[in-house]
Formats: C-alpha cells, structure tokens, sequence
C-alpha cells in the first residue's frame, strides 16, 4: 500500500452526464511511523556464582510502540566471552566454568538499531536505536574466598615495657573478598562468621589476653620475667569454611621497665 497514488473523482448530472466535473486526487500513503522505540530487561542486575550450571538470564524485550515491526539490528558493547545471546528467545545464557578468574563486575550494553523510512520514497531513513544496560556480578564461591585488607598486618612490631600501661590492638573485624560482590556486598555478611585465635599461645599466654567478642589483644608486662622479644601468628578464618585463613605473624617486644623520672628528699 505504500506509494504515491492518483485518482480521479467525477461528479455528473443524472439527467445531464455531460454535465460533469472531475477532481483529481493525489494519495501518499508513507511507511509505519514510530512513536517510540524502548528496551527492558527481564533484570537489569544479577550476581553469578563462578562455575555454576549454565544459566539462562537477562531475557530482552524491545517494543516498537505501533508495532511496525521494522528489523532489529542488535549491538553488544562489552560482551563477556563466558555470555552467549540466542537470537530467537532474546535471552542470554552464561556459563564461566572454563573461565579463569571470572570474579569481577562486568556492564554490558545492548543497542538495538531501526531504521525507519523517512517517506514512500525510501529515499532516506532515520536511524532510531533503543538502549539496555545490564550488570552481572561473577563471584567466587564462599571456600574460594579471601581476606582483604587486614590492618593487624601493619601492626607489627609492637613494643612495650615492663609496667607500662596495657597496649589494645584491635584484630577486626576483617573483610573477605566474595562477601565484597555478593549477597549485601559488606564485605563480611556473606560468607559468615570468623573465628580469631592465637595459634600456639604456649609462650605468651601470660601477657597477651584475646577478646574474641571486642576483637582485640590486649598486652599487658608486669614481670621482668616477660623481657624479651616474641614473635606470635594470629589467625582469622571463616567459620563454615575453615580452609579459607589468614595468619598474621605479631612481633612483640618488651623492655626493661624504663624509669622516667627520680625524685628525692632531703630531710633534716
């Protein structure tokens, strides 16, 4: 139906047909117009567990408000090797079980390109393109984990002396790396509890106390008996994944009670 069109409109006197009169009319009948052109996304954000079964996501669904049904031309930006688009279902399918460290945040963009003719002519088109934007997090499983981050690293060495006020060193809490992507991305939530300990306090369980509940260790040198240099590790691991540990190695030193002033008297 689309084209330029010329018909002829005749008017005549029944009685008279000579009496007539003809106007010409001229029909342009252009292509389908659209009023908008719009993506969605079944979901826009996901997170992907690292070699879990293939999974079918992210189902596409764009609307070409009139429905002129104009072909589609899709473009991928950033497309993940580990993602394969099926054409006919609109849905995208991952699976990174072949990949190596996947554990990041990737952002893909879907363009869908129409052009759409200006006229009867198709002479000339316009180019109109609907947008989607999709995120998926691929983390690593909780026993994949690791700690991030953990201050009492930077602690060592820690000096004191012989009745000097008792030093706090906080031990915690500290993050691990899937709880950072995952779940509420906190940083601890995800993958659970930690457990802290000294391991083998055998030689300091005299002056070095472990608060598991404030997170803390406070050292405390009360006897010359304590002089002397001492190296302990402190270990956090995840409670329900116990293979999944840091150990940091603490230097302790402690001196000699150090006076720091005298004073005397004279008496008569």
């Amino acid at each position: 139906m689309i084209g330029l069109f010329t018909i002829d409109v005749q008017v005549s006197l029944k009685d008279h047909p000579d009496v007539k009169l003809i106007a010409s009319l001229t029909i342009i009948v252009n292509p389908c117009k659209i009023n908008s052109f719009t993506g969605s996304a079944s979901v826009n954000s996901l997170d992907y567990l690292l070699g879990s079964e293939a999974e079918t996501t992210f189902a596409l669904n764009f609307i070409q408000v009139n429905a002129c049904d104009y072909p589609e031309e899709l473009t991928f930006i950033d497309l993940p090797d580990f993602m394969t688009f099926n054409i006919v279902t609109k849905e995208f399918l991952i699976f990174t079980e072949d990949l190596n460290n996947a554990a990041t945040q990737y952002s893909i963009t879907v363009i869908n390109t129409i052009e759409v003719p200006k006229d009867y002519t198709y002479a000339e088109s316009e180019v109109t393109t609907a947008e989607v934007t999709l995120t998926i997090n691929v983390i690593a499983g909780c026993d994949s984990s690791s700690f991030k981050d953990w201050t009492l690293l930077d602690e060592s060495p820690i000096t004191m002396n012989v009745k000097d006020e008792p030093i706090t060193v906080a031990i915690g809490p500290v993050e691990d790396s899937v709880s950072r992507v995952s779940g509420n991305k906190d940083g601890f939530t995800h993958c659970g509890l930690r457990e802290y300990k000294i391991i083998d306090d055998s030689s300091i369980s005299n002056f070095v106390l472990m608060d598991t509940e404030a997170l803390t260790l406070v050292f405390t040198a009360t006897e010359d008996t304590m002089i002397g240099l001492y190296t302990i590790d402190v270990q956090v691991s995840l409670k329900d994944f116990p293979d999944v540990k840091l150990v940091a190695p603490l230097t302790i030193i402690i001196n000699p009670c150090q006076v720091t002033t005298i004073t005397h008297s004279l008496t008569n």
